[in-house]
């Protein structure tokens, strides 16, 4: 279902059309197509009548600002797991930044930091849209408070490991949603689902 999406979008940003198609032929037995009468010389095979859609009224910045909010009960079941995990991959992506400073640490001083300001980094600062809170622990761990919008005491955990004979880093994800949240559609992982 999910792969006839871009058809479906493109179907209602066509333009509104209605007319005829008209099928015709020639003497010699070749067909053309034509939206009004066929050629002289040819014969009228076929006639067929599209009717105009009816089209919606044209969204502008005006009428969504004064547009009422989607209704929550028409949110669920597929749509409300896009929803969060959007909203999910986007608090991970605000870890990038924090993950690579966690990983030059530790490739300049041998050692995991064990606080944000042992990154020159505030602590109140480092919040977002999706991020309440963000402290890093032992061996370089780092968690993430999730906002309440998520639920209550929900967290994202990433470990770092040491990969390549330690030239690298790379990180496990781990968080306390259920697995089938943390799967998008195409069956991978966006975390590990861990009960903490």
């Amino acid at each position: 279902m999910l792969k006839a999406w871009p058809i479906i979008l493109l179907f209602f940003a066509l333009p509104a059309w209605s007319g005829s198609i008209i099928k015709c032929r020639a003497a010699d037995g070749s067909i053309t197509f034509s939206d009004s009468r066929c050629p002289a010389g040819q014969q009228q095979v076929s006639k067929k009548t599209y009717q105009q859609r009816r089209v919606q009224k044209k969204t502008t910045l005006k009428n969504l600002e004064s547009a009422s909010e989607f209704p929550a009960e028409q949110a669920g079941g597929l749509l409300s797991n896009l929803v969060f995990q959007s909203r999910f991959a986007q608090a991970l992506s605000a870890s990038t930044i924090l993950k690579l400073s966690v990983s030059q640490y530790y490739a300049y001083r041998g050692q995991w930091p064990s606080s944000l300001e042992e990154l020159n980094l505030d602590p109140s600062t480092m919040t977002s849209s999706q991020i309440k809170a963000t402290e890093i622990g032992d061996e370089g761990k780092i968690r993430f408070q999730l906002n309440a919008d998520f639920g209550e005491n929900k967290e994202i955990w990433l470990y770092p490991k040491e990969v390549m004979g330690g030239s690298q880093i790379e990180w496990a994800c781990y968080s306390n949603f259920p697995a089938k949240m943390l799967t998008n559609a195409g069956g991978i992982e966006l975390c590990q689902s861990r009960f903490f």
